[in-house]
């Protein structure tokens, strides 16, 4: 199946693309991440000891945050689009 992932803002500069498609076979968000996205960027959103996602990045499955489907155990499917947000300040 066909995923595509796109990073924004600040996150862009850290891993040095916007946009990449992945051609792979994955059950969800947690394997794609873990498992075929590079370490790089698995390593800047990820808390490894504990296994979740940074609090501060927001992950949206085809402009639905994962928050409110099943989060990282969220099912992908062929021509899924993964948007990966960094925090954002302001006021």
């Amino acid at each position: 199946m066909k995923i595509k992932v796109k990073v924004f803002a600040t996150l862009r500069d850290m891993v040095g693309w916007k946009e990449k498609e992945y051609n792979v076979e994955t059950k969800d968000i947690n394997d794609f991440l873990k498992n075929v996205v590079e370490r790089k960027l698995y390593n800047i959103i990820m808390n490894k000891d504990k296994g979740q996602l940074n609090p501060q990045y927001k992950i949206l499955l085809n402009g639905r945050d994962i928050d409110f489907l099943d989060g990282l155990k969220t099912k992908l499917k062929d021509q899924d689009l993964i948007a990966i947000f960094p925090p954002v300040g302001g006021g």
